[in-house]
């Protein structure tokens, strides 16, 4: 239309100007030039194209009104071409994590060693581990256990022998290559008794023996079906720990200032008026063996208690904290700023029942009584917000599922079978005390027993809601609340009657730690001093085999045996409520089987974003 246009006017133009009775006096060379132009565009057919020099005087043909409508519809076909081509680009782009950009998180503790030999019995020590160093193996939420450091396996046909192949593109923070004489170093540090690393235990017997620069070979004396699990302790750099003495193996500065082969490495700490370490920042480690983390750094602030750090999170001095405790979910003030992550642990809390210092707690039926008489839903909702899930045995996160024998809450039941045993309600009389209720009493003996538990919230209510349901059955119950040092010690020289308290079992389904008469001493686990013959030999042989039918068949028989003899009453597995900013993007962990887990995927953790085609 608008060449059209433009053909016409030149040609009208012209025919004025030919109609002229005088000659046109063409002064100027421009002028001439115009008028060839002129003619040499009406002299093609109706229908020509101008050339590209004779478009400049398109707009002297046109009108002021005109020039307006043209440019409205130029600017109109630019803003139409500039949104055809955005939109052609969301539509054959995403959004994938971007590089750059820091997080800040909140622990409550203190960092000891951030070393891989020492720092399981501390778990701000764990989570800072589990970034710095990197282990033969580790856990994946999705998969379980996956190497490592490890490139790949083989496994004897006796499953006594494990030949272990390392990726030989790992590197240590100082870009020294990882080799097997790091790791033969680090198992012989945790094999070292004057080490007392909490690790020893599982690697005690263990014979290690390299093969190449890139290869070793461990042997145990005996099978041992989870024996991998136990192989996702860190690595040390043997260049930089042999040349430090024994005697300041723990006071070297590398454990504070450490030096790994993790996704993130040292990048700096501050310490208060006590050198104390108060914030620890973790820079990325762009030769990383996987992939480099996407996030710059990751800073930690570390607080006394659960309610500092929900203030330092209330106050945006942190942008998440490490576990938010049931108990103290209320007090959170920025709620819609977060994402509230549960997480599945394979940790149960349970009452475990001592004879030995309570020698009721001796016979069968006593405890199976006693298991009916807590109600766990109650605890669960009005304790723990419904966060959490009702327990019967200590496999439950693991196969084979619950086929055992349960204990439901009926209190009707437990006032039958106590009077039929011959327990008495009977008025409470001691010189020393007083008693407000009427205590149950057979053979001149009061039924009287004490909970001991850690001075947490969630464990204190937990407590008196027990003995509140015992005391209204006739039951005296005194409650004793300790701090975490002091309670270890009660646990070491196992000095308590019931211990309300929290175990974790890990990925794999071995009881062999938690139940075996053998583990009843510390550093067992075994905190009932559970000892039932038949129940060791399951545990024995179930861990010396890796078919998974016969050890889930194995796992079956001793749960109906542990559940019989109600060692401990399991209560229940709380999830793991762990609170991240929503800028963080990239958080995908539903099952941990350490809170340090809920690192498993750190390195695709973000706050940019960009559009690839």
């Amino acid at each position: 239309m608008f060449f059209t246009t433009f053909l016409t006017a030149l040609r009208a133009k012209l025919k004025k100007i030919s109609q002229q009775r005088d000659p046109i006096r063409l002064k100027k060379k421009s002028d001439q030039h115009d008028l060839r132009l002129v003619q040499s565009v009406v002299a093609k057919k109706q229908r020509a194209l101008p050339k590209w020099r004779q478009l400049k005087y398109f707009k002297k043909t046109l009108l002021p009104i005109e020039k307006i409508i043209v440019g409205i519809f130029t600017f109109c076909i630019f803003i139409s071409a500039i949104g055809l081509l955005a939109s052609l680009y969301l539509q054959y782009s995403t959004l994938v994590p971007a590089d750059g950009g820091d997080y800040t998180e909140g622990i409550v503790g203190r960092l000891q060693f951030i070393n891989p030999v020492l720092c399981p019995n501390n778990e701000a020590d764990s989570d800072i581990c589990s970034l710095i160093f990197s282990g033969l193996f580790r856990y994946d939420p999705a998969k379980g256990i996956v190497p490592d450091i490890a490139d790949n396996y083989e496994i004897s046909a006796d499953q006594k022998t494990y030949t272990i192949y390392l990726k030989q593109s790992a590197l240590w923070h100082d870009k020294q290559k990882v080799t097997a004489d790091d790791v033969l170093f680090t198992i012989e540090k945790i094999k070292d008794p004057n080490t007392k690393s909490p690790l020893y235990f599982g690697l005690n017997n263990v014979k290690a023996e390299k093969i190449t620069d890139y290869s070793l070979r461990l042997t145990l004396n005996d099978p041992y079906a989870p024996f991998l699990e136990s192989l996702t302790f860190g690595i040390l750099p043997k260049h930089i720990w042999q040349n430090i003495p024994a005697q300041e193996f723990f006071t070297s500065k590398y454990n504070l200032e450490p030096i790994g082969s993790g996704p993130f490495k040292f990048g700096g700490a501050e310490k208060d008026a006590n050198k104390t370490i108060i914030k620890f920042t973790a820079v990325s480690f762009k030769n990383f063996y996987i992939a480099a983390p996407h996030l710059d750094a990751l800073h930690f602030k570390f607080y006394g208690s659960y309610d500092q750090t929900i203030e330092a999170l209330n106050n945006k001095n942190v942008e998440g904290i490490s576990y938010l405790p049931k108990y103290f979910e209320d007090k959170i003030t920025n709620h819609g700023a977060l994402n509230f992550h549960q997480l599945q642990l394979p940790q149960y809390t349970a009452l475990f029942l001592n004879a030995q210092k309570a020698p009721l707690l001796g016979y069968p039926k006593i405890r199976q009584l006693l298991a009916q008489t807590i109600d766990k839903n109650k605890i669960i909702n009005d304790i723990l917000n419904g966060e959490a899930i009702a327990i019967n045995d200590p496999l439950f996160f693991s196969q084979p599922k619950l086929t055992a024998k349960k204990y439901d809450y009926n209190l009707a039941a437990v006032k039958s079978g106590l009077n039929d045993m011959g327990w008495k309600l009977a008025d409470y009389k001691k010189i020393d005390e007083k008693y407000p209720f009427r205590v149950r009493s057979k053979n001149k003996q009061y039924m009287n027993f004490v909970i001991t538990t850690i001075n947490q919230p969630e464990n204190i209510a937990t407590a008196e809601l027990i003995k509140n349901s015992w005391q209204a059955l006739g039951i005296k119950t005194d409650l004793e609340i300790f701090n975490a040092a002091d309670l270890s010690e009660k646990i070491k020289n196992r000095d308590y009657e019931i211990l309300l308290y929290a175990e974790i079992s890990g990925f794999d389904p071995d009881q062999y730690p938690f139940w075996h008469s053998s583990q009843a001493k510390y550093p067992g686990l075994n905190l009932s001093l559970y000892q039932n013959p038949n129940a060791d030999k399951l545990l024995e042989d179930a861990r010396k085999t890796a078919d998974q039918k016969i050890r889930a068949a194995k796992y079956a028989a001793f749960q109906q045996i542990l559940t019989n003899d109600v060692p401990a009453i399991f209560l229940f597995s709380p999830t793991y409520t762990y609170p991240q900013n929503k800028k963080l993007l990239g958080f995908d962990v539903e099952n941990i089987i350490s809170p340090a887990n809920r690192f498993s995927n750190v390195a695709e953790w973000h706050v940019n974003l960009k559009r690839e085609l």
